[in-house]
Order: C-alpha cells, then sequence, then structure tokens
C-alpha cells in the first residue's frame, strides 16, 4: 500500500525537493506567512499588548502576572499532547488549529471587559501556542527533504523572528493611535487569513517524514 501525503514517505510527493525555487512553490507560500504572522501576534501580543491592557483595565501587577503564569502553564501541559494529536492527525492539522487558537485569543482579549475575561484570553492563548509552537517546524521537516529541509527550517526561523522584532513597535503604535482592541484585531486578521490559506493550499506532511 502506498504512503499516503500525510504519512512518513508520502511527503515528497507532495513538495519534491529540487531548488530554491521548490521554496517559493504556491503550495508553500501560506507556511511562510504564518511564519511571520504566528509569532508577530503571539509574542506581540504576549510582550507587549496584555501587560499594557491589564494595566489599562486596573489590574494589579499580580493579576497581571497570574494572568501570565496560566498562560504559560496552559503552554507546557499541551506541549505533549501537540505531539501526539501530530502523530495521529498530521501536522497541518495541529498547526491549523493551534493558529485558529490564537487568532480567537486575541479577538477574547480585544473585547475582555475585566480580568475574568483577560484571564481566558490568556488560557486561550497560551493552550494555542502549545498547539502552534513545535508543530511548524516538524511540519517543514515533514513536507522538505534534503537539502530544501535545512533552507526551510532557516526561512520559517527568519521570518519568525522578523515577526517577533516588528511586532513591539508595531502594535505599540497602533496602541497609541487606535487604542488596545484595535490592536488585537490588526495582529489577529493576518493571522487567521494565513491559517485559512495554510489550511487550504498547503500539503499535508507526517511529522517524521
Amino acid at each position: 500500500m502506498s504512503a499516503g501525503p500525510d504519512r512518513p514517505g508520502g511527503a515528497a510527493a507532495a513538495v519534491k525537493p529540487s531548488n530554491w525555487r521548490t521554496l517559493a512553490a504556491p503550495q508553500l507560500l501560506p507556511l511562510w506567512l504564518l511564519a511571520f504572522a504566528l509569532v508577530f501576534a503571539r509574542l506581540g501580543t504576549q510582550l507587549v499588548v496584555a501587560p499594557l491592557l491589564g494595566g489599562a483595565h486596573g489590574l494589579s501587577v499580580a493579576q497581571i502576572g497570574f494572568a501570565f503564569a496560566l498562560s504559560g502553564f496552559a503552554t507546557l501541559v499541551v506541549f505533549y499532547p501537540a505531539g501526539r494529536l501530530m502523530d495521529r492527525y498530521g501536522c497541518k492539522a495541529v498547526i491549523t488549529a493551534g493558529g485558529l487558537g490564537v487568532s480567537a485569543a486575541l479577538v477574547v482579549l480585544a473585547f475582555a471587559g475585566g480580568y475574568a475575561g483577560f484571564l481566558v484570553g490568556s488560557l486561550v492563548l497560551g493552550a494555542s501556542s502549545g498547539l502552534a509552537g513545535p508543530a511548524p517546524l516538524a511540519y517543514v521537516a515533514g513536507v522538505l527533504g534534503g537539502e530544501q529541509r535545512t533552507r526551510g527550517v532557516g526561512i520559517y526561523r527568519a521570518l519568525g523572528d522578523a515577526g517577533a522584532v516588528l511586532a513591539p513597535p508595531l502594535l505599540g503604535g497602533l496602541i497609541t493611535l487606535r487604542g488596545y482592541d484595535t490592536a488585537l484585531l490588526m495582529a489577529a486578521a493576518p493571522l487567521l487569513l494565513a491559517t485559512t490559506a495554510f489550511a487550504w493550499r498547503s500539503p499535508a506532511a507526517g511529522p517524521t517524514a
């Protein structure tokens, strides 16, 4: 029986390793967009928007710290189940769920009217980050082979780092000009679009292909 596209050994049929043009294949472009948008939304919220938003809601330092601890704990708890889910359903499904979850968390935070909403948004953000954290690199390793694999991992990390660098000044500027809700929604929108495009256009891949 031949290997399916979401199984080890079947990924090479989805994207054949050849040269740098392989990495510009249309079915991989959503992945590169997702690399930037995911880190931009996740780290921009955790490092910039969420602390300032908590202060704007009148929360104490202890309350904000507890929300951050809850978010980090949720990320840690989800890591192992995320690996099991990748084995069972494939990296693509886990990445899609993580991207949608982070987008939803930002919307919750945007409309949070108090501490309860802030906690819920932080919890969803942490759990979704646990899903979306390790899966993309496993996906790159599964969908690309040979020399393209190392190049793909490098491109994914570089785009993610670009998102981490640009998120603080851009989201900080949006907060100043338009407020917290606009900043969060503007971070969620490109991530939602990138996740949808990834789910629709990108090939499936096993985590060890």
